[in-house]
């Protein structure tokens, strides 16, 4: 997943609804990578920024765990 949210050429950007709620889509040069990007996204690993010489990323996962 961190590399699905990290090694890409898309870009996120946002907009803002009709009801004034702010949300992000991705914008990219093939339609399968930001299909990729996107899903990654779901999955809580979200490209955040990047530079030519940084990228940051943020993720939400957490782990659950059964104890018998």
């Amino acid at each position: 997943m961190k590399i699905l949210s990290l090694a890409h050429m898309c870009v996120a950007e946002t907009f803002t609804n009709k009801q004034g709620k702010v949300q992000k889509f991705y914008n990219g040069p093939s339609p399968d990578e930001v299909a990729l990007v996107d899903f990654a996204s779901t999955m809580h690993f979200d490209c955040t920024s990047s530079t030519d010489h940084e990228v940051k990323m943020k993720s939400f996962v957490t782990a659950e765990r059964e104890e018998e």
